[in-house]
Order: C-alpha cells, then structure tokens, then sequence
C-alpha cells in the first residue's frame, strides 16, 4: 500500500497539505493493531507496537511511523511470522523549521511578501545562504537579505526529514500476504510512581488507597495500550538488548473515567525475577506530554498503630558535651502490618504516603507524609509524619564518675510531659560512647545494641513520668 502526499512548507505557516505543489511518495502505511507498554520507575518503557502490514514476497520496507522520540534503537527488534530481518534505521531527525532550511542551504526556494494595502502577494526567488536557527540569509538578484519580511516557500518535502520519528525496517519475507509484525523497543520518556493516601478514620483504623500516576514525556501517543507497572529498581546497561514481552497478571472488576482508572479494591500483583509486576486490565490511552492516574488498590478500615519515639541527645561518654536538654518533642510513627488480618496483605511498591486526619468529618486535615519502601507481603510499616506538640521531655546528665582510663559511670535523669487528654506511651532511645552496662533503672528497658538501649515509658493523661537509670560506660 502507498500513499502520496502533496506538501507545501511556509515558514511562520507551518505545513499543510495542497495539490498544487510537489508529491511526496511514501511507503507501504502500516496500521497500529495494538501497542503494550511495560513501565519502570526509573525513567524507562518496554514498548511492543503490533502493525499490519500487506507484504509482498521478498524484499519489503517497512516504516513504523510514530515510535517514541526518545526510543533506544539499538535495543529495538522485529518480530513477524516468516520475516527475516536485513536492516533496520531509526529516522529521528525531525521536520523543523530550521532543519528545512539547513536542507535547503545553497539551492533556490520562492519568496512570498504580502501587501497589505493591494491585498496582493508579491512572489521572487532566492538562495538560501544560511539557515540561521529560523533566521535564514537569503540571496536574492537584487543582493542579500538578513532579516526577510516574508514568507518561503519550498517547492517539495526531504525524504530524510520526517513529521514523527520513524523506525524503518529491510525485510525478506518468504511468503506474500497480511502479517502482523511487532516492533520492540526501549525507551525513556515513560515512568510511574506510586503515591498513597492514608485516612485515618478511628483511633486504630485506617483507609487506604494506592494511586499510580503514569507520566508520559516520549514525544508519541499511545493509543488503547495495554500497560504493566513494574515496581523494583532495574539495572540498566547502556546499549543492552532488552528481554522479551512479560506476561501480564490479572486484576478484577476495573472501570474507567476521564483520566483517573478506578482498579480492584485487592490488587494482583505477579511476582518476577527480583520485581513485582501490576498488570492494568483494561486498555488505555497514555497521551503524550500526560500524566495519568489509575486506582491500584484501596482497603478500609485497615488497622494501625501510634507510636511516639524520642531520641535522646545526651552523650554520655568521657568528654560529655551535651549534658542536658530542654522541651524535646517526640516524633510521631503510623505502625501497621502487611497483611490479611490488617485488611491488606499485598505487594506494595515505593511510593511517599500521605496521611489524613478524617475523624473530624467537617474538618479533613492533611497530618504528614513519609517516604515508603517497596513492602513485599507479611512485612511491617512504620512511617513518621512528624513531632508531637503536647508531649515533650527534658532530662539532664546528673552524675559522672571515672573508674579507669577506659570506663565511666554516669547517672541520668529524664522527666516526660503529656498534656494529652489520654494515656500514651512513648520509645526512649539512648546511646552509648561504647559498651554499656545498666547498674540501676526505675523502669526495666531493654538492650537494641551493645551501645544502645530503649525504654518504654507510660504517661498519664495530663500527667508526667520520669525515668532514671545509672550505666557503666567500657570504651571500646
């Protein structure tokens, strides 16, 4: 099948199409049958682009129109019944304004100027002497022009300049007939990314919802496609030939609207190599210069956990330089599991989670976000949205006494405040200048490392607590 195109250029204009000017013979047009696009976070698209094209016997060229501007040629292969790849080229030098006039340097072109006054077209010849990024030096009779008010017209089209980036294949095929060929190819310009949104709505229970949102910076439509997500960081070798289409997962009931893809309520995810693959069971088109976000999951009433947890600044060591500290607000941990019994238990990839108070119904207020890792099933989450306003602490270095040029013994003092209307307990963390060795304490905590210890503190409602202990100190 051929196709010929009439094609006048007019700088200022842009293109358009007229049978008054030159033709423009193209090759065979292949129709897109179906496109699957596999989608990493890192900047990175696996793309699979199924055309039918009606070949003859033999020797055929085929012109994928349209694939990304930012593909990886050489990662690209043709996969076709009864084909045997000869050659491939990748045409990504674009049809532009001053591409065509850096086409058209040193050969002649027609000039238009228009009189306003007269209504009239005035039209001369020139030679492009330079194409001058869109400001072009034009030779005319009369001598040069360097600032030309008018417009140029170019009597016929480069075959080497294209409206979209083309991928051209050389085939033999041993017999003629309709085949669908599928052109795979790397590409960048495609990412995803996982944000979450966290509605607390009881004191021990959550909602819970995971939006992907697809960004698309190819330079191509995508149209109908089929899209997996693949979550987990991907080791990508510069010139590396990429593996073969994945298989996808299925996920249930999706509907679709607008631009936000509403999924399953328990998402499906395939499990690959080191990766986790969600698949989107219904088609949808990924515009260029779009971002598009699609429902991955949600679960209610997912249960959780409020933890307080207070490093101290104390440095209890030989030569202490901080010795006391005043007013220091805990920070504030969201603690839930990943699993059935907590109303999820599925694979969730990286992503920043949001957390919003809705217990109040008519004040909906944003808490605090954190930074989630990829979660695999079973696992535990604990994000941090910050400081605590009404629970504070202040303690002090009370005692320290030397035993020997490599221990110590020191007493510590610590006072904690809860201005809460309710009971809350807190994490005290404490570290150690070296091995550590707990003599006294008025509540039993517990060793995190040789050189660090956590006691858990209970503060009454409107109340205070204090904990002190003594710790023999051995430099190691």
């Amino acid at each position: 099948m051929k196709k010929y195109l009439a094609v006048w250029v007019c700088l200022g204009m842009g293109v358009g199409i007229s049978p008054l000017y030159a033709s423009l013979l193209k090759l065979d047009a292949l129709d897109v049958k179906g496109v699957e696009l596999h989608i990493y976070p890192q900047n990175l698209a696996l793309v699979s682009d199924t055309r039918e094209a009606d070949l003859a016997k033999g020797k055929n060229v085929i012109a994928f129109e349209g694939v990304s501007e930012q593909m990886k040629p050489e990662t690209a292969f043709l996969v076709g019944e009864g084909i045997q790849v000869l050659e491939q080229n990748y045409a990504y030098d674009l049809l532009n304004k001053n591409n065509l006039l850096q086409h058209f340097v040193g050969k002649e072109v027609k000039t238009v100027i228009f009189n306003p006054d007269s209504g009239e077209n005035y039209f001369d010849k020139a030679t492009v002497v330079s194409a001058g990024y869109g400001n072009p030096l034009l030779k005319f009779s009369y001598g040069i022009e360097s600032d030309f008010p008018g417009r140029i017209v170019f009597n016929d089209l480069p075959e080497n300049l294209k409206i979209k980036p083309t991928f051209s294949v050389s085939v033999d095929a041993a017999s003629a007939g309709a085949k669908n060929l599928v052109l795979n190819y790397l590409t960048t310009g495609l990412s995803w990314q996982t944000n979450y949104v966290a509605e607390l709505v009881g004191k021990d229970k959550l909602n819970w919802q995971a939006w992907a949102t697809l960004t698309n910076n190819s330079g191509t439509d995508y149209k109908n496609a089929k899209i997996s997500l693949v979550s987990g960081q991907v080791n990508n070798v510069q010139n590396a030939v990429p593996v073969a289409p994945m298989a996808r997962g299925a996920l249930l009931n999706a509907s679709f609207a607008a631009d936000r893809a509403v999924m399953a309520k328990n998402i499906s995810a395939e499990s690959m190599a080191e990766y986790y693959q969600y698949s989107v069971p219904f088609q949808t088109d990924l515009i260029n210069q779009q971002s598009k976000q699609i429902l991955l999951m949600e679960a209610k009433d997912v249960a959780y956990e409020t933890k307080y947890q207070l490093k101290s600044p104390l440095m209890i060591s030989f030569n202490s330089y901080q010795n006391d500290f005043e007013a220091l607000h805990p920070e504030v941990f969201y603690h839930f599991k990943n699993d059935k019994e907590s109303h999820l238990g599925v694979p969730l990839p990286e992503g920043v989670v949001r957390f919003y108070d809705a217990r109040e119904a008519k004040n909906l207020a944003f808490v605090g976000s954190d930074q989630m890792e990829q979660i695999t099933t079973g696992e535990e989450i604990e994000l941090s949205i910050g400081k605590v306003f009404d629970v504070y602490a202040k303690g002090k270095i009370v005692r320290v006494q030397k035993l020997s040029d490599k221990s110590f013994e020191a007493d510590v003092a610590v006072q904690f405040f809860n201005q809460k209307e309710e009971k809350i307990t807190l994490d005290f963390e404490q570290a150690f200048n070296g091995s550590s060795e707990i003599v006294t304490e008025n509540i039993v905590g517990k060793n995190k490392t040789a050189q660090t210890r956590i006691w858990t503190i209970d503060i009454p409602a409107k109340g205070e607590q204090t904990l002190t202990f003594t710790v023999k100190v051995v430099r190691n």
